[in-house]
């Protein structure tokens, strides 16, 4: 192939970064107005590109849901802390809506696809965009003196990273023994068990209240750690997170409460 010229593929990946990009002047103060543009260029952006059933397509819709959360996080941000009038504020409700409407459809089609958001990454975005921000701030505050005023550090309101602990730390059982038991029968039964297994019987601890207080990331981490099993995706382990009961389902459950009640463990 001539070394100057590109290929369809190459082609149809530059159209889609340039969907993803946005023009500037969207990106405004006025966050209100800012999260209407961007509904409505995402919008029009997604008729062009909805055609392609491919990783292209994933990952362009992964970055539109997380702009839409951020834009969004952004826009109640400037409401709380900026009067605003009340039609204002409807427009404000309105557009929310419709990027949360946009979100849930870019969700389902990731579904579709396969895939999914990975929320746990775009938390931690969030948790190192405040970092920086903070950061910032306390080096501004350094260089200020003490006769001038600096405005309050203004975080968005992201959610915070979660931190993977022990897995005995997210079990309800009161007693340290009881949860070590616990961990040492799931570690015999499941330490060597399909991918899928360990999934299901994750996701039924935490129905049944068992794991408690705890994100999918550590969920997964904390028991693939504690049950000294090879990692896998976080992806691969939403998606089987979010499906419904699966066959074994019952067959897990009733392994549960058998170790349960043979280790007498509340």
């Amino acid at each position: 192939m001539d070394k100057g010229k590109i290929s369809e593929e190459e082609k149809l990946k530059i159209e889609i970064e340039n969907l993803s990009k946005i023009d500037s002047t969207i990106l405004g103060k006025d966050k209100i107005h800012s999260l209407n543009s961007l509904v409505n260029k995402i919008n029009t952006d997604y008729n062009l590109i909805k055609k392609y059933e491919d990783e292209l397509t994933i990952d362009y819709l992964k970055h539109q849901c997380f702009r839409l959360e951020e834009s969004i996080l952004d826009a109640k941000t400037f409401s709380s802390e900026n009067h605003i009038t009340e039609k204002r504020e409807r427009a404000l409700d309105y557009n929310i809506k419709q990027a949360i409407k946009i979100q849930n459809e870019f969700e389902n089609k990731l579904i579709s696809l396969g895939d999914s958001r990975d929320k746990d990454y775009e938390n931690e975005l969030f948790a190192a965009f405040d970092f920086e921000l903070d950061a910032e701030t306390k080096l501004i505050s350094e260089k200020t003196t003490p006769t001038s005023t600096t405005k309050k550090s203004i975080k968005k309101a992201g959610r915070p990273k979660a931190v993977v602990k022990e897995a005995k730390e997210y079990l309800k059982f009161e007693l340290e023994e009881n949860k070590a038991k616990f961990i040492t029968e799931l570690t015999n039964q499941f330490s060597k068990a399909d991918i899928r297994i360990f999934n299901e019987l994750m996701k039924i601890l935490s129905n049944q209240g068992i794991i408690t207080n705890a994100t999918n990331k550590e969920i997964k981490e904390s028991f693939e750690k504690a049950l000294g099993r090879k990692p896998q995706s976080q992806q691969n382990f939403d998606k089987q997170f979010k499906a419904g009961e699966s066959a074994d389902s019952k067959k897990i459950l009733k392994k549960i409460n058998e170790i349960i009640n043979d280790n007498t463990i509340v």
